[in-house]
């Protein structure tokens, strides 16, 4: 069985995409159509741009779309995957690339989530996600070390996995497995069957989990924090942990107020939907 998993932000490098450009009649017809449908050459950037360039989210995240789907485009029928994936805004150019959505409609919706969370980071700059929860951790995509993302998502607990049974002799589970192929979904098994390592990674997950939720409510007060993504469907394994160090570290004032909360959108429409939504804001 053959599956592709496609890139988020964080993946972009300059030159990206100018060898295909030069040696693909295809590739070049789509980079210059994505110029046309983008009002802009996108192209001069992700060919010879600066990083600084690059890295803004308005061209990061059209510019990695582009790259990646055209990249399977241009596998011609060596593309057969049995499934695709993609992280964050690499599950649209997966949808593209299994042609579930047209490429021009993908840019559009790729373009609309750009330029939402451009505007959004001029505005009031920040992401939960992005806060240190750990001082020289794990790299993180961003650029620097110790983020709450690469800890408190789905690969960050197979991370967590590695590193628990890397310094420990306790018997496990886990240790059937092999270490680098080992997911979120392997741990929260053994986590149901009682596995004390799989136990105390969704605790240490939860624990990161719940404490950067009451350090962002001193400050935001939500009502509520409303939970996604495949980490989730361990469930209470992960939930009471964050619930419990949350009500540990919240202020008095907030304690019993914001509700936790599971978001109920199917995983595999929902960044279709959230990036549609931000479009149909864009042209009203």
């Amino acid at each position: 069985m053959k599956a592709f998993v496609f890139p988020g932000q964080g993946s972009q490098f300059v030159g990206m995409g100018k060898d295909l450009y030069e040696s693909n009649e295809t590739a070049k017809n789509l980079f210059e159509k994505a110029n046309e449908i983008l009002g802009f050459r996108i192209t001069d950037i992700m060919f010879d741009g600066t990083d600084e360039q690059l890295k803004e989210t308005k061209v990061t995240q059209p510019a990695v779309f582009l790259h990646s789907v055209i990249s399977a485009i241009c596998l011609g029928d060596e593309f057969k995957p049995a499934m695709v994936a993609g992280h964050s805004l690499g599950e649209l150019s997966a949808l593209v690339a299994a042609d579930a959505v047209s490429f021009e409609d993908g840019l559009k919706l790729v373009y609309a989530r750009a330029m939402a969370m451009q505007k959004a980071c001029e505005a009031a700059p920040g992401e939960l996600g992005h806060v240190i929860v750990k001082e020289d951790g794990r790299d993180c995509g961003c650029g620097r070390k110790g983020c709450l993302e690469t800890y408190c998502s789905a690969t960050g607990v197979a991370r967590s996995a590695r590193e628990f049974l890397a310094n420990s002799n306790e018997p496990s589970l886990l240790r059937e497995l092999d270490p680098e192929k080992i997911t979120s979904y392997d741990v929260s098994m053994a986590a149901a069957k009682g596995d004390k390592i799989a136990l105390d990674i969704y605790q240490f997950t939860g624990q990161l989990l719940g404490e950067s939720c009451a350090n962002f409510a001193a400050f935001s007060s939500p009502e509520a924090f409303i939970f996604f993504g495949g980490l989730t469907k361990a469930g209470d394994l992960l939930m009471n942990p964050i619930k419990k160090a949350y009500d540990d570290n919240v202020l008095n004032i907030y304690k019993g107020k914001a509700k936790f909360l599971v978001s109920s959108l199917e995983g595999s429409s929902a960044a279709v939907l959230g990036a549609s939504a931000v479009g149909w804001d864009i042209n009203d």
